[in-house]
C-alpha cells in the first residue's frame, strides 16, 4: 500500500528494453481477442510449438509480494521480494529476485496517493491478486501491460498516464469509477480477460468491464476496450482512438455491451466494429461513412435545429463512429456533420460544447426510434455471437437503415465448416487469445 512519496522506478532497463514476444491466437473469424498475425509478426515460425511450452513460462510465485527499498539518494525505489511461509510470517529470502515490473504484488497492490513514475521492460504496475488506485498520479511505460492484474483492477480516483504499453489495462475484472485515465497501446488498450480461450459462438468468460464515473481516454493499435464477457458504460466520459486495421474495433465483447449513461465516444476501423445491445437504455447511434475518413476530421451531431449536441475529433483515421449520449431523445432527429471549426477547448478530441461555428458538411441524419440507431451500411463480423444471442455484444449483420432481421436461436444457427476459417486456431476455437 502506497499512501504518498514520490518514486521513479526503472525495471528491467526501461520499457524499451522489453524482450517480451506478444504472440496473440490465430485471430479473424467470430471471437474477441483478434490477432493479426500477416502485420506484426509474420506468423509462428514453422518449428514453434504453442502445446509445449515450459510450466509457468513467464509467471513468478503467486506467493510474493513486494517491499520497498529506497536508495539513500532518494534517486529512484528498488523492489526486493519477501514470502510467507504457511503460518503467514515473514521469513527471509535468501535468493535474489529480479523482476522487470515496476511494482509487483503477490496479494494486493493498492494505491492511495503519491507520485509514480514507472518505466518497465515488463508490466508496469502488476499484481498476482487485486489492484485498487484511489488516488495518486502514475506515469507509466511498460514494455508489456501499463497495469495488470490476475484477479481485478478497480481505479476510483487518481491520474494515471500509460504512454506506452503493448496492452494498457487487462485483468479478469476491471472497474473504472473515477479519476482521469488515459492509455496508449500498441495492442488493446482495456482488455478484460481472464486467458482463458475464447469462442464465439455464445461462449464468454465470466469477466467484465464497468465504468461508472471519471474520465477515460484510450488510443489503441488493437481493439480499443476489450472485454471477454459484458461491458457495462453506466457513468463517465469515455473517448476511443480505436483502430486502423479491419482486424480489429474501437469496441470488442464477447457478451453484452450495455450503456446506460455517461457519455461514450469511439472511433475506429468499420471491419470489425460493435455496438451497444439493444438492452440498453441510453439512446446511441452507429455512423459507417462511405469511405474513410483522414485523422483529425471532426465529426459533429446536432439535432434538428442545427444545436450543438457534441464534437469530436478522432486521431487517426476511421470510417465508423459509435456515440451514445443523454442528449440522444428518442423520437427526435439529429444530424451528422463532418468538418468544420470549434472554438472551444479540446480534451482528448472532445470538444467543450458550445463552440462548433456550424460551418461542417452535412453527411446524413437519422431520428432516435430505437435505443440503436444506424447510419451506413454495418459489417457483418467482429467479436464473435455474444452470450446473449446477439452478435458480440450489439454487432449487426449487413443491412442499411430499416428494421433489424431478428437473430436466430443457438439451434438454428448453422454449423460452421471445418478447416482454417477466418483464422482457424489448430484446436478448433475461432479467434480468442492464447494463454500467456
Amino acid at each position: 500500500t502506497a499512501t504518498g512519496g514520490e518514486f521513479d522506478i526503472v525495471s528491467g532497463g526501461g520499457n524499451e528494453k522489453s524482450d517480451k514476444t506478444h504472440m496473440e491466437g490465430f485471430g479473424g473469424g467470430f471471437g474477441g481477442n483478434r490477432g493479426d498475425f500477416s502485420d506484426k509478426f509474420g506468423g509462428f515460425p514453422n518449428d514453434f510449438d504453442q502445446d509445449n511450452m515450459p510450466e509457468n513460462f513467464g509467471q513468478h510465485s503467486k506467493n510474493d509480494r513486494f517491499r520497498e527499498e529506497t536508495d539513500n539518494d532518494n534517486s529512484g525505489t528498488q523492489l526486493s521480494f519477501v514470502k510467507l511461509n504457511a503460518e503467514n510470517e515473514t521469513v527471509s529470502d535468501t535468493e535474489t529476485s529480479d523482476s522487470k515490473k515496476g511494482i509487483k504484488g503477490g496479494t494486493a497492490v493498492n494505491i492511495k496517493g503519491g507520485t509514480f513514475k514507472i518505466d518497465s521492460a515488463d508490466d508496469g504496475l502488476h499484481s498476482d491478486g487485486t489492484a485498487v488506485i484511489e488516488d495518486g498520479t502514475l506515469e507509466i511505460l511498460a514494455g508489456d501491460d501499463g497495469i495488470h492484474s490476475d484477479k481485478s483492477v478497480e481505479i476510483n480516483g487518481g491520474d494515471i498516464k500509460i504512454s506506452v504499453s503493448y496492452e494498457g489495462i487487462e485483468s479478469a475484472e476491471i472497474s473504472i469509477s473515477g479519476g482521469n485515465t488515459e492509455v496508449h497501446s500498441s495492442d488493446d488498450g482495456i482488455n478484460a480477460s481472464d486467458d482463458s480461450s475464447q469462442g464465439g459462438m455464445g461462449s464468454y468468460s465470466d469477466v467484465f468491464f464497468d465504468i461508472s464515473g471519471g474520465t477515460l481516454y484510450v488510443n489503441a493499435d488493437g481493439d480499443g476496450l476489450d472485454s471477454n464477457g459484458d461491458m457495462t458504460i453506466s457513468g463517465g466520459v469515455v473517448l476511443v482512438h480505436g483502430p486502423t486495421n479491419s482486424g480489429n474495433g474501437a469496441l470488442d465483447s464477447n457478451g453484452e455491451i450495455t450503456v446506460t449513461g455517461g457519455i461514450l465516444i469511439a472511433a475506429g476501423s468499420s471491419g470489425m466494429a460493435e455496438i451497444p445491445s439493444d438492452n440498453s437504455t441510453q439512446n446511441c447511434v452507429s455512423v459507417t461513412f462511405d469511405s474513410t475518413l483522414s485523422a483529425d476530421t471532426m465529426v459533429t451531431l446536432t439535432d434538428s435545429s442545427d444545436n450543438e449536441i457534441l464534437c469530436f475529433v478522432p486521431e487517426k483515421q476511421f470510417d465508423n463512429i459509435v456515440i451514445s449520449s443523454p442528449e440522444i431523445i428518442s423520437g427526435e432527429t439529429y444530424k451528422i456533420c463532418t468538418g468544420g471549426t470549434d472554438s472551444s477547448q479540446k480534451n482528448g478530441g472532445l470538444y467543450e460544447k458550445g463552440g462548433y461555428k456550424n460551418d461542417g458538411t452535412a453527411y446524413d441524419e437519422f431520428t432516435a426510434d430505437s435505443v440503436v440507431s444506424i447510419v451506413g451500411k454495418q459489417t457483418a463480423f467482429g467479436g464473435g455471437f455474444g452470450g446473449h444471442g446477439n452478435f458480440g455484444g450489439g454487432m449487426k449483420p449487413n443491412f442499411d437503415g430499416g428494421e433489424r432481421p431478428e437473430m436466430p436461436n443457438s439451434e438454428e444457427r448453422p454449423e460452421m465448416p471445418n478447416g482454417d476459417f477466418g483464422g482457424m486456431r489448430p484446436d478448433g476455437n475461432f479467434g480468442g487469445r492464447q494463454p500467456r
